[in-house]
């Protein structure tokens, strides 16, 4: 998406951020030189929650995980921010996590 790989995904029902962190990390670091963000949603306590993580290429492309998370977190009904690198956010509309991963598409 935009020249960057995405890999965004809803795990349903998480124990803590956490897990999404984690996740979004591993995933992250899978990338390893390619410009790729991972961008993971989860429900924690039937809050919806998401963790985007942006791996130096893409970071160095334009993709900042901070920027993406509120773009994400806007559509949940909440908000979020971080750094460049990671970044977590929130919401209050679980059913909307399909929207928020188009969200993120959209800002890439």
């Amino acid at each position: 998406v935009g020249g960057h790989l995405l890999v965004a995904e809803n795990i349903g029902e998480a124990q803590s951020v956490d897990d999404l962190r984690a996740l979004a990390t591993q995933v992250r670091d899978s990338f390893g030189e390619t410009a790729g963000v991972a961008a993971i949603f989860g429900v924690i306590s039937e809050k919806p929650m998401v963790v985007v993580a942006a791996s130096r290429a893409a970071q160095a492309a334009g993709a900042k995980a901070g920027a993406l998370v509120r773009a994400a977190s806007a559509v949940l009904g909440g908000g979020g921010g971080g750094k460049d690198d990671i970044a977590q956010g929130g919401g209050s509309d679980a059913s909307k996590i399909g929207e928020a991963v188009a969200a993120v598409k959209a800002a890439l």
